[in-house]
């Protein structure tokens, strides 16, 4: 129902009405969740839960009463880890927020110990499947009866302690498990991946749907918000949330540069070094001038040599001994050609000065391959050292069918490993990555090329880190952006192993002639961690479980949200600000008749003021000098140059004493200043003395300063008095020369000028907008001057008292803005009735959102989009194809990688998989004709879906007629890890495919779909993890 244009914000429901949908109601005990704003202030929980934030570096007074003696530890515990551990005696609830590789782990495991005394079973999540399984073999050497689930492996599933990925707990909790009865205690390791944009919502989803009785731990990362989550879950679990963090890391970390082949530390303790900056920057400056001489020197003799001969004819020619290049290809180039491309002189730089082991971050899986080739020469380990990493690699190998020990990546990866130096990523078999990381773990690798997957809470701690570069491909933007704080902490928190160094070295290599912007490593190397946000979001698959799981709504999961439960309690404290401001200006207006001689033109004044400050504070800003997008920008007017009289956007003129830079502050740069008197109050012909004006305070200016790059008003200060050169100023609005100087001096932020009387100098504008912006300046000064109301003898009182009610009600209606937006946000980015309605429209639901065929189908598909392989399932065509092809062409909807499909082949060894995908076209097609059909409903809906990616088709099919992996490698563009992870999902898809065939009672379907799915499981593929015993 639209709402009318003249309902106030705060009326505005966040429901609405859907023709042939019934309206949904909250649940009367719901505790968040509002019909409107004003229900938010009021609303009250029968039991009241808090967040208690633990001291840190204290115990409690009555720990000795709840302690136990833990077995599996050979030291004595951080006080954060004992505070963990009484809490969880007592069966509270806690959130433990620690810095990287300070001993979470044990956290859990004391949640698997206290679960073991109690006789009852605990669940520890984690992100990825890595984890999952280093966690399991890691429990398993210290609990019995561990357990794991994960989509490819399910052992002892009715252990004490089980350990599984986030999604499969997901998948137990919709399907109402009885499991979960019998647990005391979930832990949530690296929780703080619940803002990651594609999977955090998992974690959203668990958390609300999971029973109250079980007791939580979360374990996370440092977050500036970590209280904001705690509060989140306090509200939404009804318990007590203890927050515990640590003070520092338990190893501290000195940041660096590795800049024209030189190491230089530039933060130490969190401090920033200016002065080795310039250091680094000057060194490499001398360094570039050096190469390009040694270029130009070149280029001089190349040309002396082409040079006539003197006294010689011109036929003659130069003799063939003097070494004169044979051909314009061997010409050096003009820039200077040196680029720190290879990692090689690094790594051996840093293993002679003993800083390894070391850890080389990229976010290129073809750089890392190039790096880890590059590196190939290093050797690293001794003979001994040879013999048992060749002896672990034979035996894990030996796993391995015959036939798949000879992989081309295999025999490229293993002779590296030999010499200390490995790599990791994605792309890798699952076999080859587990070997790395054991022999990481264990120091046999000195040097290690990884993406930041081996950052999120693997145990694979290093000396020392080198990020290669900052820059990384942004999906959404489709471009490259530089890293954030947290991504950076991530990474860099994987230097410094406890118990080994004294310190750990985190190092950003610098390539190319440029060093990086002083601003950037700021940034990174002291700047906080960036707050976790919610990124939840509603998907078909979700709104269909919670349909069929009845025990909450849609609308019920959407408010339980994170992001929309802060957003309400934002709502309720800006309603009460609101309400402040609106009793405050009640009583202010209630004080006395307004001044007859101000009224009339007071509130004019206000507005013109106003803007007027607006005008000075963009053209202040435009004349700091500012950093933006990593690149500094030139000082484009010398407004801060001691002597001269400048107009603060707090609309104070006052004389510039200094400028100091501060790189090691967020603000930058703070300008020392004398205050003269301040524009606009009053206007220069009032009577008022302007020196009582100089206490008055301009709430608006201020906060118009706080937001002005660089500058923050606590960086103004009144120094001390000495002698300064008086400097007359500009007039920024004309190029030709100014009036004379007492015209001047009234036109307070266009005509500046010092005491002295000299004639001003001129400053001719180099952008037509800032001339343009003083100009408006200088007419609004001179509409002030023009009011009546400033001639009143107590002007400035009057015009105190009006402009504090100006402001408040400038606030009132920036909180009304606040509020629309927030409604508009949760309308359309949360619209649960647009998939409401769009789930009754193909069918899925029917008119009571109770589940139509379509719909229970839908619910058991969890690997694929559960829309679109339902309509592929119901298709009247799909009977058409085999189930083989039914399932590689359903595939093309689960993949993402960076390949698009080839089927004219350059390559002749690509032939057999291009043969494959010809055989399959039918089958392609019909997915892709399925797809085209129901995307038109998607997009009416505003509802993203899948779109069919057959890249992978033809390896698939070859694999399931039996062709060995080495030769679909062969024919394909595709790593051997990638191909892997593609069977093994088609595998998973297999499974749902045959359950949602048996609910349309398609026995048949099923068991062909099941053939299909053996066919898949043989060989490498399936090979059990090395963590698995």
């Amino acid at each position: 129902m639209k709402q009318p244009a003249d309902v106030p914000v705060e009326h505005l429901a966040s429901s609405i009405d859907i023709p042939g949908l019934p309206k949904l109601h909250l649940d009367q005990n719901l505790e968040v969740g509002f019909e409107t704003p004003e229900a938010a202030t009021e609303a009250g929980t029968t039991e009241h839960h808090q967040v208690i934030e633990v001291a840190r570096g204290a115990l409690p007074v009555d720990y000795d009463l709840f302690s136990v003696t833990y077995p599996n530890i050979s030291y004595q515990p951080d006080i954060f880890q004992k505070q963990s551990l009484y809490y969880l005696m007592k069966g509270e609830s806690i959130f433990v927020t620690a810095h990287t590789s300070s001993g979470k782990t044990l956290i859990a495991e004391f949640a698997i110990f206290i679960s073991s005394l109690h006789n009852t079973k605990v669940i520890y999540t984690s992100p990825i499947k890595a984890l999952s399984n280093q966690k399991y073999r890691e429990f398993s050497s210290k609990f019995e009866s561990v357990g794991i689930l994960t989509g490819d492996a399910q052992i002892n599933s009715g252990g004490r302690c089980i350990v599984m990925t986030t999604e499969i707990l997901r998948n137990m909790l919709y399907r109402t498990s009885g499991i979960l009865d019998e647990v005391e205690f979930i832990v949530f390791d690296e929780i703080h991946y619940l803002g990651d944009r594609e999977r955090g919502v998992v974690w959203e989803e668990v958390i609300i749907l999971l029973p109250r009785h079980i007791t939580l731990v979360f374990l996370s990362a440092t977050s500036p918000n970590a209280k904001d989550m705690c509060e989140w879950i306090c509200t939404t679990k009804s318990k007590d949330i203890y927050l515990i963090g640590t003070e520092k890391r338990a190893v501290d970390l000195e940041h660096c540069l590795y800049f024209r082949d030189e190491l230089t530390t530039l933060c130490k303790s969190g401090v920033f070094s200016h002065e080795e900056y310039l250091k680094a920057k000057k060194a490499g400056a001398v360094e570039v001038f050096r190469e390009k001489q040694k270029v130009k020197e070149f280029q001089d003799r190349e040309e002396f040599l082409k040079a006539p001969i003197p006294n010689t004819p011109k036929t003659s020619s130069i003799p063939k001994n003097l070494n004169t290049p044979k051909s314009s290809s061997t010409k050096p180039k003009t820039k200077a050609p040196y680029v720190l491309d290879s990692p090689y002189r690094i790594a051996k730089d840093l293993v002679q000065r003993e800083l390894a082991p070391v850890v080389f971050f990229d976010f290129s899986k073809s750089r890392i391959e190039q790096s880890f080739s590059l590196c190939g020469a290093l050797d690293l380990t001794t003979r001994e050292e040879k013999d048992l990493v060749g002896e672990f690699i034979h035996d894990a190998l030996e796993k391995l069918p015959a036939g798949d020990r000879d992989l081309p990546q295999i025999a490229f990866v293993t002779p590296k490993l030999l010499r200390g130096v490995g790599m990791h990523h994605s792309g890798l078999l699952p076999i080859l990555k587990e070997i790395v990381e054991m022999l990481f773990t264990t120091g046999a690798l000195r040097v290690l090329f990884a993406t930041e997957t081996l950052a999120m809470g693997l145990n694979m701690p290093a000396r020392t880190v080198v990020l290669r570069t900052l820059k990384k491909y942004n999906t959404e933007t489709q471009s490259y952006a530089e890293i954030n704080t947290n991504e950076y902490t991530q990474m860099a928190g994987r230097a410094g192993r406890r118990g080994y160094d004294l310190k750990g070295t985190v190092i950003i290599e610098n390539a190319g002639q440029e060093i990086l912007p002083e601003d950037v490593l700021i940034r990174l190397q002291t700047g906080k961690p960036c707050k976790i946000e919610s990124k939840f979001y509603i998907t078909p698959r979700m709104v269909l479980k919670l349909l069929r799981v009845k025990g909450l709504s849609v609308e019920e999961m959407v408010r339980l949200s994170f992001g929309k439960s802060k957003r309400e309690q934002e709502i309720r404290k800006l309603l009460q600000r609101k309400k402040a401001l609106q009793n405050d200006r009640a009583v202010q207006a209630a004080l006395g008749d307004p001044c007859p001689q101000c009224a009339p033109d007071l509130d004019t004044y206000l507005d013109v003021f106003s803007a007027m400050t607006s005008t000075l504070t963009r053209v202040y800003s435009s004349l700091i000098l500012t950093e933006s997008g990593g690149s500094t920008e030139t000082r484009k007017h010398a407004l801060t140059t001691p002597g001269y009289t400048v107009v603060l956007c707090t609309g104070v003129v006052a004389e510039v004493l200094s400028v100091t830079t501060h790189p090691q502050r967020q603000d930058g740069t703070s300008i020392r200043v004398r205050h003269q008197r301040r524009i606009g109050l009053p206007a220069p012909n009032a009577t008022a003395n302007p020196e009582s004006l100089e206490s008055l305070e301009n709430p608006e200016s201020l906060e118009s300063l706080e937001k002005t790059p660089n500058l923050k008003p606590e960086n103004l200060e009144k120094p001390e008095k000495k002698p300064v050169p008086h400097t007359l100023f500009f007039d920024l609005a004309q190029s030709q020369a100014v009036a004379p100087l007492e015209e001047a001096v009234g036109v307070d932020g266009v005509l500046m000028a010092s005491e002295d009387g000299q004639t001003p100098m001129v400053l001719k504008p180099r952008e037509y907008t800032l001339s343009k912006s003083m100009a408006d300046a200088l007419s609004m000064w001179k509409t002030l001057s023009s009011l009546e109301c400033v001639r009143c003898p107590s002007f400035a009182e009057h015009y105190a008292i009006s402009h504090k009610a100006f402001v408040q009600q400038k606030e009132i209606d920036e909180i009304d803005g606040t509020l629309r937006a927030s409604n508009a946000s949760s309308l359309s980015v949360n619209n649960y009735f647009g998939y409401l309605l769009f789930l009754q429209k193909i069918g899925y639901i029917d008119a009571s959102t109770d589940l139509k065929l379509k719909g229970k189908t839908a619910c058991e598909f969890n690997t694929i989009d559960c829309v679109l392989a339902t309509e592929i399932l119901f298709s009247p065509h799909v009977s058409s194809i085999t189930p083989g092809h039914l399932i590689i062409a359903s595939l093309s909807l689960t993949f993402h990688e960076k390949y698009q499909l080839e089927e004219d082949p350059t390559n002749i060894k690509h032939l057999p998989r291009i043969e494959r995908v010809r055989e399959l076209k039918h089958a392609l097609n019909l997915i892709d004709a399925i797809v085209a059909d129901v995307s038109e409903t998607f997009k009416e809906y505003s509802i993203p879906y899948e779109r069919p990616n057959h890249t992978v088709s033809g390896e698939i099919l070859m694999w399931m007629e039996g062709c060995p992996l080495i030769e679909i490698v062969t024919a394909s563009p595709l790593s051997e890890g990638v191909i892997v992870k593609y069977i093994k999902k088609a595998t998973e898809i297999c499974t749902e495919f045959s359950v949602a065939s048996k609910i349309l009672g398609n026995t048949p379907l099923a068991q062909s779909i099941d053939e299909v799915g053996e066919k898949l499981k043989r060989g490498i593929v399936f090979t059990p993890s090395l963590y698995y015993g």
